[in-house]
């Protein structure tokens, strides 16, 4: 009797201590297990902040969710959004890059670096967010347009023709392949050929004042100067 009695004890001493075990390997193996935790409480907080405008306490929120679970990528990832709708695009890029350190397969986070990257006059980082990204939706056509454009900026003229060729061939239709085509020849100096593709375009899009400029600029390269001169000072107005 007294053995079984103290047999009960030792299986129950056993069970509890599994139990503890068991619950700690769960808590150890799904650290992002869900917003009750004390970190995902902070970022569900941020997002309140955001609705009610009051950006800099959202930051607070998250840099507070941050200290606790510095590895979740989407902490980062809200910072960013922040600072783009608070007009801080260099913080804004920063914070993305956080999110890529700790989710390396982030297509959200591609996108608005692609965008970011472009206008921060860096197309070459540009250029390989958007690769992903085509990698990511080879059915998205708009991707291989970005990727182009991002090219172009990158002053490699014939990547960009190269994208706006396959592109044509799936079938894609723009006013903004003439635009990327004349100014890719515009860089490989084949100025008649670049006449033709952003006299197309312009036709469309007279505001384009980027556009305006490689036409007149064009046009002055092969002696037309009063057409050169004319969609410079387009450019300009």
């Amino acid at each position: 009797m007294k053995y079984r009695k103290l047999l009960n004890i030792y299986l129950l001493s056993l069970f509890s201590i599994l139990m503890l075990v068991r619950c700690s390997s769960q808590v150890e193996n799904r650290p992002t297990s869900g917003p009750k935790m004390p970190a995902y409480s902070y970022y569900l907080n941020s997002s309140k902040y955001v609705e009610n405008q009051q950006y800099q306490k959202a930051l607070v929120a998250l840099d507070t969710a941050i200290a606790l679970k510095p590895e979740v990528s989407n902490f980062y990832f809200a910072k960013g959004q922040i600072y783009e709708i608070m007009g801080n695009k260099a913080e804004a890029i920063h914070e993305y890059e956080n999110a890529l350190r700790y989710k390396s397969y982030h297509p959200d986070c591609w996108l608005k670096l692609a965008s970011l990257y472009m206008d921060f006059d860096k197309p070459d980082r540009a250029t390989q967010m958007l690769k992903f990204l085509t990698e990511y939706r080879p059915d998205s056509l708009n991707y291989e347009l970005m990727l182009a454009d991002a090219y172009l900026a990158d002053r490699k003229s014939t990547l960009a023709l190269d994208r706006v060729n396959y592109l044509e061939k799936q079938g894609y239709q723009s006013e903004e392949l003439n635009r990327i085509r004349g100014i890719a020849y515009y860089l490989q100096a084949d100025y008649k050929v670049a006449i033709e593709y952003l006299d197309k375009y312009v036709r469309q899009n007279p505001q384009n004042y980027k556009a305006q400029k490689y036409l007149g600029i064009a046009a002055l390269k092969a002696g037309m100067m009063e057409k050169g001169i004319s969609h410079l000072n387009k450019a300009l107005a």
